[in-house]
């Protein structure tokens, strides 16, 4: 038994039983035209494994350039080249593929299909800045919406929120943005609190020391002093944007998880109001800009703008995992990055000094996290003022692109790999994700049967029905059943010989994984027994324990290794 992920010590297996159960002979199975069974004798199993990278080609003006070949790209793997094994132009719904009379339009398949997942930020915008941004959405789907892609809609605030899975379908991608309006924001919650440096019997306290200490705040121990308050207010803003940003950045793992093997060009548009990567008094950092930005006055101030930093590159490698390019759209569009050039906060600033005005500029940072995002993902930050052009550039820039494949020289490894994409024309510019993990379709699967239940789970080919009897003590016994008709058997000299292997998932009323386990199952019967063996089902039966009392989602999930189709069956329980 492989023990995939344990979350809780809550769930026991103690014992799985596989049968084939056999009825009575009925037709014999014919051809594997619907999933049945053949007598093709297979040789060695062999993994060809292409690693695809989508690249958008732009000239000096920032223009889309068409009409590239393969001899016009070289890709580069951890720094060694790498052989360009399949190359196709995609300009909108057609795909073109190079063939011996020249380039020709072929039949998209489910890999070209576009599928765009819209996140909305609740986390670090304003109700009206959020609400502008739902609105030119919608605006833009009437106008230019034809149902020949998939949109989907996640919200995040205090929790997480899938309000339509992919669908082309514009009545239900309205009424999902709808509903987000609805939806509280805390954007205000997560701002920087500058009018505390407008209090003028505070600024006067501070002038007034450091006329006397020789310091620029001063060296008063005073509980109450300007220095402490400032220090104090600023790990306040510091651990509240953190708690969020956990928040929003789950939301986007989950949703990579959930759909990391969901074939087509996915796209992430995160709709945000930027997320403050500096949520401190500037001046608390002086002296910082050779650290990296990061405060150099305080240790906690700086471990936890640290934290932050590894928030976004933990969500840009599951996005490239999952091979997900980021969008973010900054709903507050551009914005003064100095706060003294706002008039409401006249006594912002590190300078408390009556005689000049020295001190460095206190300057923001609420793009860092989105500009990375784009960049490590082959995206782009987008931050127009009129949001509708924003959402423009997303069309635009991923309806039509190119799509390079190359081969691995090694097996799926579950590492990170550097990728980089180069045009040998000059005067042109090739952007693409800089990285991918190497997961096998196994691990594929493991991330998406771990991924919280909000997120819908497609149930898969094979018609797999699952019982589950509750017994005593929290015990709980659940049999997967398939027709073994639908599964695929080799012959093996006199026996016929198939492979299943079998996922148990457990999550709470929350939807929250409790645990994951798999087991893999040889099946084989005579030859002679074929017919009655095809015409029976297949059974596993596991047996387990739920220690914690509440309810709890069961799922069985099976996979034929020969082809690997996959069946989900889902029950409740309630111990």
């Amino acid at each position: 038994m492989s023990h995939v992920r344990r979350l809780l010590a809550s769930l026991l297996l103690l014992a799985p039983v596989a049968t084939l159960a056999q009825q009575p002979a009925g037709d014999p199975a014919e051809d594997r035209a619907t999933g049945r069974p053949t007598e093709r004798i297979y040789g060695e199993a062999v993994e060809v494994r292409v690693v695809n990278v989508d690249v958008v080609v732009t000239d000096r003006d920032g223009q889309p350039v068409q009409g590239l070949a393969r001899e016009d790209f070289v890709v580069f793997e951890d720094g060694r080249q790498q052989e360009i094994t399949n190359f196709y132009r995609v300009e909108g719904t057609q795909l073109q593929s190079e063939g011996q009379d020249g380039w020709q339009v072929i039949a998209p398949d489910s890999s070209f299909r576009r599928r765009v997942l819209l996140l909305v930020d609740n986390n670090f915008i304003t109700t009206p800045e959020r609400d502008v941004a739902v609105a030119a959405l919608q605006g833009y789907l009437d106008q230019k919406f034809d149902g020949s892609y998939e949109w989907g809609v996640v919200s995040v605030g205090d929790d997480i929120r899938v309000l339509t899975p992919f669908t082309a379908d514009k009545l239900r991608v309205r009424a999902a943005l709808d509903r987000v309006r609805e939806l509280p924001t805390f954007g205000v919650r997560y701002r920087i609190d500058r009018h505390f440096l407008n209090d003028p019997v505070r600024v006067r306290r501070a002038q007034r020391t450091k006329a006397s200490s020789g310091n620029d705040l001063g060296d008063s121990q005073e509980p109450e002093s300007f220095q402490h308050a400032l220090r104090f207010e600023s790990k306040i803003s510091v651990a509240s944007t953190l708690q969020a940003f956990e928040r929003t950045t789950s939301a986007m793992v989950q949703a990579f998880r959930a759909y990391g093997d969901l074939p087509g060009n996915k796209i992430l548009v995160w709709i945000t109001g930027g997320v403050p990567m500096l949520p401190e008094y500037g001046f608390q950092g002086e002296g910082s800009a050779g650290q990296d930005q990061l405060s150099s006055k305080d240790t906690e101030l700086r471990l936890w703008q640290a934290e932050l930093r590894k928030l976004v590159d933990a969500a840009s490698y599951e996005a490239n995992a999952a091979q997900f390019k980021v969008y973010p759209v900054k709903a507050t569009g551009l914005q003064p990055q100095m706060p003294q050039t706002d008039a409401n906060y006249r006594s912002s600033g590190a300078t408390f000094s009556e005689v000049a005005l020295s001190s460095s500029i206190e300057v923001d940072d609420n793009d860092t996290a989105q500009l990375s995002l784009a960049l490590g993902t082959g995206g782009l930050y987008l931050t127009s003022n009129r949001t509708l052009d924003s959402y423009e550039s997303v069309d635009r820039d991923t309806a039509s692109y190119y799509s390079l494949g190359y081969r691995p020289d090694r097996p799926a490894d579950g590492k990170l790999h550097r990728v980089e994409v180069e045009v040998r024309r000059p005067g042109l510019v090739a952007r693409s994700r800089n990285a991918y993990v190497d997961l096998s379709a196994e691990q594929k699967l493991e991330m998406v049967l771990a991924t919280p239940l909000p997120f819908p789970r497609e149930k898969g080919s094979l018609p797999v029905q699952v019982e589950v009897e509750r017994r005593e003590r929290g015990e709980v016994i659940a049999i997967a059943k398939l027709p073994s008709a639908k599964l695929t058997f080799l012959p093996e000299g006199e026996y016929f010989v198939g492979r299943v292997k079998i996922y148990l998932t457990i999550h709470d009323a929350q939807g929250n994984l409790v645990d994951l386990v798999s087991q893999q199952q040889d099946v084989r019967f005579p030859a002679a027994q074929k017919a009655d063996a095809l015409a029976g089902e297949f059974r596993y039966g596991l047996k387990f324990k739920l220690k914690e009392k509440g309810g709890y989602v069961v799922s069985v999930t099976l996979r034929d290794e020969a082809t690997d189709e996959i069946g989900t069956a889902f029950s409740n329980v309630e111990i």
